[in-house]
Order: structure tokens, then C-alpha cells, then sequence
């Protein structure tokens, strides 16, 4: 089964990064390239079941964005590979919702001038209670926050955020009601 889904990668236009690896007690992993050249790490559960069940609970992950040039060619390699179905709104720059049985599971959008030169990534974001708190947080252990604490109408304020090491994350504080 790893083999058929790693040639289904190459054929896709991605690369496989090696050969995928039990963890014990855990599940299996991989790490792929899409062919825009976002690296992405896939999971197979084991024992663990992943972190999909924390919702938005504060602290835990909740939402993965890409960020890539090619949003055409990414969004036919995960709709193929992983069955989502892109739904891309009208906005400038227009933003997509990768979609799995109904519901929106990530996000997608176009590399802008704001990106400078980062290469295609996806973003993971962790839920917050207080998006504020946290980007003051994260000046005060060293951390430099790339995009400051943003109003989404409906949806609630992020930021994003550079550790000391320099690894991107991004935090949300959900708005009441959000989908």
C-alpha cells in the first residue's frame, strides 16, 4: 500500500522524500514534496490517533495553511491524492478551503509580494484564547511576530510568528460563532 501511494505521488508530479517509517506506539509517517515544492508529512495512526479530535481546543492544532505559486497544479495534487475538493472564493488574492466530506480541513493561497522570498510551505496554526497575549509573548521569549495579531470578519484574529530558531507557526483566537 505505501508503495502504490508513493508512486501515486511521483506520477502526481510530487517527490517522496524516503521511505515511510513506523514510530513505535505511535503510527506510520512520510514526508512528501508537492510539485510546487511545499514539504508536507503524512500520517498513518497507529496506537496515537492523531490531533484532528482537539478541535479548537487552546493549545492544540487546528487549521494548515499552503502558501505556494502554483495554486492550480496543488490544489489537483491534494484533490487527487487525498481526495479533497478545493472551493476557492472570489477574494484578492482569492483563498481556497480544502474541503473532506463537507468540511473544511486547510487552506490555500497564492504566494504574494507580503511572502518575500519564502518558497511554497504550508503554515500550521494552533487555537488561542488570546491572540494578543500570545504575539506579546512571543516578543518577550525572543520570537519575532511577521504578521501582527489580524481581524478575519467571521472567522476570528491570527498572527504569525517566527520562533527564536526561526520555525513559522501561526495562532488563532477563533471569533464567536466562527464556522
Amino acid at each position: 500500500h505505501d508503495r502504490d501511494r508513493c508512486i501515486g505521488v511521483v506520477v502526481l508530479g510530487g517527490k517522496v522524500a524516503g521511505p515511510a517509517m513506523d514510530v513505535p506506539g505511535v503510527g506510520r509517517i512520510a514526508f512528501l514534496q508537492d510539485p510546487t515544492g511545499a514539504a508536507i508529512g503524512v500520517f498513518q495512526p497507529g496506537e496515537h490517533k492523531g490531533l484532528g479530535r482537539q478541535g479548537r481546543t487552546p493549545g492544540a492544532f487546528c487549521w494548515s495553511e499552503l502558501a505556494t505559486n502554483d495554486t492550480a497544479a496543488a490544489g489537483e495534487f491534494y484533490g487527487k491524492l487525498f481526495d479533497w475538493t478545493p472551493k476557492t472564493d472570489a477574494g484578492t488574492p482569492p483563498y481556497t478551503e480544502f474541503r473532506l466530506g463537507g468540511r473544511s480541513i486547510a487552506g490555500m493561497m497564492p504566494l504574494t509580494p507580503k511572502h518575500g522570498d519564502a518558497p511554497p510551505h504550508w503554515l500550521p496554526y494552533v487555537a488561542v484564547s488570546d491572540c494578543k497575549a500570545v504575539a506579546t509573548t512571543v516578543t518577550a521569549l525572543g520570537g519575532s511576530v511577521i504578521v501582527p495579531p489580524t481581524e478575519v470578519p467571521g472567522v476570528g484574529t491570527f498572527a504569525v510568528f517566527f520562533d527564536p530558531g526561526g520555525a513559522g507557526l501561526a495562532v488563532i483566537q477563533f471569533a464567536e460563532g466562527a464556522p
